[in-house]
């Protein structure tokens, strides 16, 4: 069969595999077959995983064969955060399956903001349609965003933001769409096309 003949391979693969991301695409590829195997290769990248991004890769993949030891792995993750941005990527990523927990995280995300980006997540990760939906709180930190704008990168995220999270009539979308209209050049027309009468 298909699946002896591409043991051997994979056999091969799990011992060349020294990286986390190398175990861990080993461990996807065998998951649908073997369980057991993958479950194994996964303890193996888990002894490795030493970083936010690694543990954080880690538990999306093993989300799809044992959500408990998923949440095991995402408690490791929290005890490494140590940032504003950290909290709230983690925040974002387990709200599918723990909004209580979500909101803790974001919370601890609160304690330290200081850049526009901190605000900005801050804002999107409560405001989130899909998540919290917590329009108050998306709000409160856009416009704690707003005086850290710095370029029109921000201005664009901020308002994309503000729209998905607040929606058009919200005051707040409303000020920034006025604010960036505001700052688009006005079309001059030459003094000819307006004879004086």
């Amino acid at each position: 069969s298909d699946r002896a003949k591409s043991e051997p391979i994979r056999k091969k693969a799990e011992e060349k595999a020294e990286s986390l991301g190398d175990l861990i695409n080993v461990a996807e590829k065998v998951q649908d077959n073997n369980k057991d195997w993958a479950t194994k290769i996964y303890k193996k990248a888990e002894e490795k995983a030493d970083n936010l991004y690694e543990t954080n890769s880690l538990a999306e993949a093993v989300k799809e064969i044992d959500q408990d030891w998923a949440i095991k792995i995402y408690k490791k993750s929290e005890a490494i955060c140590d940032n504003t941005a950290e909290y709230v990527r983690l925040a974002e990523t387990i709200i599918e399956f723990d909004k209580d927990w979500a909101r803790e995280l974001l919370v601890k995300a609160e304690e330290d903001p200081g850049c526009f980006s901190d605000f900005n997540d801050l804002g999107n990760a409560y405001g989130n349609p899909d998540g919290l939906a917590n329009k108050e709180k998306a709000a409160e930190y856009f416009e704690k965003a707003f005086p850290k704008v710095d370029d029109q990168w921000d201005t664009d995220n901020l308002l994309d933001g503000a729209k998905n999270c607040l929606g058009m009539s919200h005051s707040f979308t409303q000020k920034i769409i006025k604010l960036v209209d505001d700052a688009k050049p006005k079309l001059k027309l030459p003094k000819q096309y307006f004879p004086d009468y």
